[in-house]
């Protein structure tokens, strides 16, 4: 009996000897770390979607205990229940975040402090339906190669606050949806992004529908394509100033206030509209918009104009004669439930 007793005794100390030297092994990795880890709070269950070539993923700490070692090249980690917190660490600086926690809905944070960004040139719906996340720490993040940024806070719908003061967007040349459906957002400050090289801006506020303003006066967009549904279902802005807007090269824009619900006024005098080939809905659903300037429009290579003012409740005045609707194929509910006074417009 009392050898049975001592044989359990020791069989448990042994075990948390095992599990103490585990504990103390990982923290010194961590600690004595010459490359980048990132660490991530985790509840329940979740998936980490390491990818593409040359991310050199080494090691992964899930509770304090080693888990995984290798070269981490094209692989997808799925970790079960009762994961506390996991720890990633790299050998070789990665080139690509592309979908890295696309879907992890069970990460609560993620500390990107010691995380070495500066070989990336892709961060593609990186933290893509992280719907649990609260708050973002990117002071550090090094973005000066990034030439992807679609989608890459995407879906994250209880962010209540994200730095990006820090980023360096000279390198990047599309943005869609960049920042979609961050629908807890009420704020947002751009001043530092560089957006000369910036080709699509398609839906890149699409849906921050607590967004109360936005200063984008610094916004270079004379390279920019697409600008569709920039500003789609930003039901709370009520104000907007796109004076500073270079729109000359701006083939798409459709949707692009589509259900700005709270906006009262537009000044788009500024606007060259003279490549732009599609308004569908450009303007539909702005229940509150009483005034629109769109008195330099060129339309001349328009072909869309489908539902472009429909259910603009409050606008009582609208000046076309400059419109040339030569090309226009489909008009269908361009004025529907909107209007009581429309000038001119030779070609309509």
């Amino acid at each position: 009996m009392l050898n049975k007793i001592f044989i359990i005794y020791f069989y448990d100390i042994v075990l948390k000897i095992i599990f103490f030297s585990q504990f103390i092994q990982c923290e010194q990795i961590i600690n004595e770390l010459t490359n980048s880890y990132i660490y991530l709070k985790v509840k329940g269950k979740t998936n980490i979607k390491i990818f593409n070539e040359r991310n050199g993923l080494n090691m992964i700490i899930i509770n304090n205990t080693t888990k995984y070692t290798g070269d981490g090249v094209n692989n997808q980690y799925n970790f079960d229940n009762n994961i506390n917190n996991i720890t990633l660490i790299w050998n070789t600086t990665p080139i690509s975040t592309k979908n890295w926690f696309k879907d992890c809905k069970d990460i609560t944070e993620i500390d990107l402090s010691n995380f070495d960004s500066s070989q990336v040139d892709n961060m593609e719906s990186m933290f893509y339906k992280c719907s649990n996340l609260i708050s973002l720490d990117l002071s550090n993040f090094n973005t000066s190669l990034i030439t992807n940024m679609d989608r890459m806070f995407s879906c994250c719908s209880n962010l209540i606050s994200l730095d990006l003061s820090n980023f360096n967007t000279s390198s990047v040349t599309t943005m869609e949806f960049m920042l979609s459906s961050c629908s807890n957002l009420i704020s947002l400050d751009l001043s530092n992004f560089n957006t000369s090289s910036v080709t699509n801006m398609g839906g890149m506020f699409y849906g921050i529908s607590n967004l109360i303003s936005l200063d984008l006066s610094n916004f270079n967009t004379s390279s920019v394509i697409n600008m569709g549904r920039i500003f789609y279902q930003c039901s709370k802005l009520n104000t907007l100033d796109l004076s500073s807007f270079n729109t000359s090269s701006v083939i798409i824009m459709e949707l692009m206030f589509y259900r700005c619900l709270n906006l009262t006024s537009l000044d788009l005098s500024s606007f060259n509209t003279s490549s732009v080939t599609t308004m569908s809905s450009m303007f539909s659903g702005c229940y509150q918009l009483n005034y629109i300037n769109l008195s330099n429009f060129d339309t001349s290579r328009v072909t869309n104009m489908y539902s472009m003012f429909s259910s603009c409740l409050k606008l009582i005045y609208l000046n076309l004669s400059n419109f040339d609707t030569s090309r226009v194929t489909n008009m269908n509910i361009c004025f529907l439930v909107a209007l009581q006074t429309i000038i001119g417009a030779p070609h309509l």
